[in-house]
C-alpha cells in the first residue's frame, strides 16, 4: 500500500519492520528512513488515501456511485456529482503543491500558490480540494480555487471569512465541467482580519476527468 503511494520501497519496508512506532519522531529515526520516504509519507496522507482500494465489479461505462465501486483498471468519475460512470483509471490523479508560503497578516491579495495538473482528458469532474493551513484564525481566511484558463476559467470560493472551512473541500459549484482541466491551477489565500499570521503548509487535488 505504502510503495503504491509514492512511498520509497527501501523506506517503507523499514518503516514496516520497525513497527510499532510511538510517533512521527520515531518512524524518522528508522534506520533507513530518510527525507524522501517522510516527502512521500506526507503526500500519502495529503491525499487522503488511507487504505488500499477495494474495487468493486462494475465495468467501463456502467453507472457507479462511489469512487471504488468499478473494477481494478477503472475509476468511478462523477461520483461527487449528479451522474457518475466508470472510466479508464488514468482518467483521474493526485496533484500536489508541497512549498509552505506564509500567508501575510491582513493583506488585501494574499497569496496565489499554483499546481500543475496534466496527463487527464479534457474536462473536469470531481474535483476534491485537499488544504493543509496552519492559522491561529482560519476565520479569517478567504480560500479561492482558480482553474486553468484564467481569465476565462472560472473561480470557486471554498472558503468565505469567518467559516474556517473544513481541510478537504468537495468543490461543486464554480468550476466548469466543460471547461480545462489540464494546466495551471491556482489556489489564492487572503487574510482578511489584522492581527494573527499563518502559514499554507502545502495544497493537493484529486480529479477524475471526462472527454468533452
Amino acid at each position: 500500500m505504502l510503495t503504491g503511494a509514492s512511498v520509497h520501497t527501501a523506506g517503507a519496508q523499514a518503516i514496516v519492520a520497525a513497527r510499532p512506532h510511538a510517533d512521527l519522531a520515531a518512524v524518522a529515526a528508522t534506520s533507513g528512513v530518510g527525507t524522501a520516504t517522510m516527502q512521500g509519507l506526507y503526500d500519502f496522507a495529503a491525499a487522503g488515501s488511507w487504505s488500499a482500494p477495494v474495487y468493486g465489479d462494475k465495468q467501463l461505462d456502467q453507472e457507479c456511485s462511489a469512487k471504488w465501486d468499478c473494477a481494478q483498471g477503472l475509476i468511478c468519475a462523477g461520483y461527487t456529482l449528479d451522474f457518475a460512470i466508470c472510466r479508464p483509471e488514468w482518467m483521474a490523479g493526485a496533484f500536489h503543491n508541497k512549498k509552505s508560503t506564509a500567508i501575510p497578516d491582513g493583506s488585501a491579495t494574499g497569496i496565489k500558490s499554483t499546481l500543475q495538473v496534466s496527463g487527464l482528458a479534457s474536462v473536469p469532474e470531481d474535483v476534491i480540494l485537499h488544504l493543509d493551513i496552519d492559522h491561529p484564525r482560519p476565520s479569517d481566511l478567504r480560500v479561492v480555487l482558480e482553474q486553468p484558463g484564467w481569465p476565462s476559467g472560472a473561480q470557486a470560493i471554498v472558503w468565505q471569512p469567518g467559516s474556517a472551512g473544513p481541510s478537504t473541500v468537495i468543490v461543486g459549484w464554480g468550476i466548469e465541467r466543460d471547461a480545462m482541466v489540464n494546466g495551471t491551477w491556482a489556489l489564492y489565500v487572503v487574510d482578511t482580519v489584522t492581527g494573527e499570521a499563518g502559514t499554507l503548509k502545502g495544497w493537493s487535488l484529486e480529479l477524475t476527468s471526462r472527454w468533452d
